[in-house]
């Protein structure tokens, strides 16, 4: 469909890889739809092990898309390398799992899976490539591109049902092409016709793994693992019986070198008597036993009733706002991903020769026009003169990701945006049984070490940015504790770079705060009551477009006022 060229870009100084139509394919309106799809699916993920897409367009009649640039093997190359070791085969496919279940949940079908599909970094990061024959679902859950009777894939890799009708597959058939991968690294061999489970080919392949590439080569859809998240987590199970196993033959051989040495003590005499202090030690070793297996045991029972939480649906893989049900000594806890778009009327509007933008006076009443403003996490409402967002105003909850309060209509270029926030801010508190505390509080006293567990962290932050509708893009978030650092996050396929800490100049206290937030020539410059806060290099890619956003996280907020304005272009209102 295309060809791939290794260039650089000038602008920012690095190698990236340019995907190019076909010119006699883009002679054809459907070529150039499809092609088009295939830089939107990309587009629709974030995910470190999915390669990422720059930028795309056209000159005349050559389109093309920039995409990150891979410098490493395939799996192809990994496989003609030789057999690799299980746990370094289980290990990978984990990895692969999650991403392609990252594609799914987004609506992304690959649909031509294989080795030749998966690179690795030099640094050895696995990135699945090519969503090029992606299936992509509209928004009322319709097939789009492909037509009926159409089968598109790689014979070998290609799930039964994709080569009768590539149009009406879904995420299972990429779960088939993973087991074909999976029997290939393990067995050595493409399991074609009848074929023996992955064990008959390699010593020391687990029976559980044979059960698992069986059902993911099932001929039913139905009978194949549903989602690619349940196989990473099969395989993560596998992975983790194989290493006990292997951590057991160690320890055997010692207890064995230690009854042989006790042998052979016995046999040069009778054995001394006891003296007091030997009785001391000989009597000590049952209370460690007894004290390590009640140790072991309880954090197994902790773990257990976590695991069996995770596998019953109650806490799902996208961090959300965890709700944490305090009884007694007891807890239960499930995540609610609140998402809304809601109206809300600017006390004015911004519109100069230079410079456009809103006023929001949240005490004062406005007939103006409204605007959407969409609210992701946290619990956000409007009254008493204030926007304000109270993670635990109803339940004890963690905002495992920032609550967001994404203003504007229309997404834009960040460049130019200038944002000013007044609000007054403090620790989220929850009461239980009229003790009212802090949300961190909750967590380290009431559950324990549950908290590590589970992966929460319900310190207080506050951050402003700009995200798209998702939530995604560039923020800081500023910790209300000197424990933690300020962090720079970028996420979305239009950022550039990784998150990183921040160095602050002055402590983010509690009490009435007023930010201002601009970004000028890829720089963004923060203000906390009219002096420096931080500043550094945001981040934003070339095609970047979002809305000005407040974050606001384990914390309550209590808006007052806001205000952003930009650059007026081509005669922008």
């Amino acid at each position: 469909m295309g060809k791939v060229y290794r260039a650089k870009q000038l602008s920012l100084d690095r190698i990236v890889a340019i995907k190019v139509l076909n010119e006699d394919l883009a002679r054809h309106r459907s070529f150039i739809k499809r092609f088009e799809k295939e830089t939107a699916s990309l587009a629709a993920m974030s995910h470190p092990n999915i390669t990422a897409i720059i930028d795309r367009g056209h000159v005349d009649s050559v389109y093309f898309f920039v995409m990150e640039f891979v410098d490493g093997p395939s799996m192809r190359h990994k496989i003609n390398e030789g057999r690799k070791p299980i746990d370094e085969v289980l290990e990978m496919f984990v990895v692969l799992c999650g991403a392609i279940d990252h594609a799914h949940q987004r609506g992304v079908i690959h649909r031509d899976m294989k080795p030749e599909n998966v690179l690795f970094s030099k640094e050895g990061v696995l990135k699945v490539a090519d969503f090029g024959l992606a299936n992509i679902l509209d928004e009322k859950g319709r097939w789009e591109l492909t037509r009926t009777k159409v089968s598109m894939g790689t014979v070998n890799y290609m799930a039964p049902e994709q080569r009768r009708d590539a149009k009406h597959v879904d995420g299972r058939a990429d779960i088939y092409s993973l087991g074909v991968m999976i029997y290939e690294m393990v067995a050595g061999e493409l399991p074609l016709g009848r074929f023996d489970p992955p064990s008959k080919h390699r010593v020391g392949s687990d029976p559980e793994l044979d059960e698992l590439v069986l059902k993911m080569l099932d001929f039913d859809p139905d009978r194949r693992p549903q989602r690619a998240g349940l196989v990473a987590a099969s395989l993560e199970s596998i992975l983790g019986s194989s290493q006990a196993e292997q951590n057991k033959a160690p320890a055997a051989e010692a207890r064995q070198g230690s009854d042989e040495v006790a042998a052979d003590s016995n046999a040069e005499g009778p054995e001394p008597a006891a003296t007091p202090r030997k009785m001391k030690a000989r009597f000590r070793i049952p209370w460690v036993v007894l004290s390590w297996t009640a140790g072991l045991l309880m954090l197994g029972v902790i773990t257990a009733a976590v695991f069996w939480v995770l596998m019953h649906g109650e806490i799902d893989e996208e961090p959300g706002d965890l709700v944490l049900k305090v009884e007694g000594k007891g807890f239960g806890f499930a995540v609610k991903h609140p998402y809304r778009v809601q109206s809300l009327h600017p006390s004015s509007m911004l519109r100069k020769p230079d410079r456009v933008g809103a006023s929001f006076d949240f005490s004062k009443r406005s007939t103006l026009p409204a605007l959407p403003v969409r609210f992701i996490g946290g619990q956000w409402s409007l009254g008493e003169g204030v926007l304000k967002q109270d993670s635990c105003s109803e339940e004890l909850t963690v905002n495992q990701r920032a609550a967001r309060a994404i203003f504007g209509r229309d997404a834009r270029s960040p460049e130019g945006l200038h944002l000013l926030l007044r609000m007054d801010v403090e620790p989220a508190m929850f009461s239980v049984a009229g003790e009212e505390r802090s949300v961190d509080y909750w967590l380290k006293k009431r559950l324990a070490a549950t908290p590590a567990l589970l992966g929460v962290n319900g310190k207080a932050w506050i951050g402003v940015g700009v995200l798209d509708e998702q939530g995604e893009g560039f923020s800081v978030r500023m910790p209300m504790s000197s424990e933690s650092p300020a962090r720079i996050e970028r996420s979305g396929v239009w950022m550039e770079g990784e998150g990183a800490d921040l160095v602050m100049k002055q402590k983010l206290a509690s009490g009435e705060r007023v930010l201002e937030f601009t970004v000028l020539d890829g720089q963004f410059k923060i203000k906390l009551d009219g002096k420096p806060l931080a500043q550094g290099w945001a981040g934003f890619g070339m095609a970047a477009k979002g809305y000005p956003a407040v974050l606001c996280q384990n914390a309550r907020c209590r808006i007052k006022s806001l205000s952003y304005d930009y650059p007026r272009i081509n005669g922008s209102q």
